[in-house]
């Protein structure tokens, strides 16, 4: 993540009163769960924006390179895992339940 990505992170999720703001990146664990018990909208934005071009690469490769299918299924994970987030707090990274994720039964020749 370059500099000024990092900082901007840093700018939104900053509270005066609040411990959490550190100089470190946070799991993704750490944003599921501040998602989940405070609502915080920045949290979930981080995820998307950390993750949206795997997704993206992987969802397009399922269904042969049409972008316009690709998009659909970003948006359709994302969804997914805005509802499965509870379940998924306590891992550390969503890579590897993101990736496995996308495809949705779809296939190329969808």
């Amino acid at each position: 993540m370059d500099t000024f990505r990092k900082l901007f992170f840093f700018v939104r999720l900053f509270d005066p009163g609040d411990i959490r703001v550190k100089s470190r990146m946070p799991t993704d664990s750490e944003l599921l769960r501040w998602h989940v018990e405070d609502g915080s909208e920045a949290a979930f934005t981080e995820l998307v924006q950390r993750y949206a071009g795997l997704v993206y690469a992987v969802a397009w490769r399922s269904v042969g390179g049409r972008s316009h299918l690709a998009s659909d299924i970003i948006q359709d994970v994302f969804i997914l895992l805005a509802r499965k987030e509870p379940m998924l707090i306590g891992q550390e990274t969503l890579a590897g339940w993101l990736a496995d994720t996308p495809p949705f039964g779809i296939s190329p020749s969808a």
